[in-house]
């Protein structure tokens, strides 16, 4: 509707807050399936939402079903635990019961689904480049400062980028 108002593909993807692939596929969905505007304009706003609902996904019975929910509760008891080691023990278990694992990616996929479903999220609300995460992996780097007494100090280095922004400091 906005695209007849005069609206191109790119303004129509900023006013609802999406790609413009996503605009693309949506107005290339309805010719797909033979509806013409007017056809469009008549629908209600429930008919034009189920037009475009997904369908459920099948249940895959060759991979090992993971109980997800159960997973993001035993993550919240015990929070260091990594999801990768919860993965590693899944993979363990579909090789028992002679299915196919989930790869890593889909497994994250599942249990971040069931994670936001059961409330289980927290998100970082901060300005970008405003602040910086620091998680300490590698040896330190040392120098020596320029002086001639031989008590010298030396000096830590740490260098810094922060995210979405093009600023480096030491």
């Amino acid at each position: 509707m906005l695209a007849r108002g005069g609206h191109s593909q790119a303004d129509v993807a900023a006013i609802v807050g999406c790609s413009k692939r996503d605009v693309s596929e949506c107005a290339r969905y309805p010719r797909t399936c033979g509806l013409g505007v007017g056809e469009l304009e008549a629908m209600s706003e429930a008919d034009a939402a189920a037009l475009f609902a997904r369908p459920p996904r099948k249940r895959d019975e060759s991979h090992l079903q993971i109980d997800a929910r159960a997973l993001v509760e035993r993550k919240s008891k015990n929070p260091r635990l990594p999801i990768k080691l919860m993965w590693a023990e899944r993979c363990e278990a579909a090789a028992t019961a002679h299915k196919l694992p989930y790869s890593y990616s889909q497994f994250c996929e599942i249990f971040s689904e069931a994670a936001k479903s059961a409330g289980a999220t927290a998100h970082f609300a901060h300005e970008a480049g405003q602040k910086v995460y620091v998680d300490w992996a590698l040896p330190l780097l040392t120098g020596k400062a320029q002086s001639n007494s031989p008590r010298s100090p030396g000096v830590n280095f740490l260098v810094t980028a922060t995210s979405c922004s093009s600023h480096q400091s030491a």
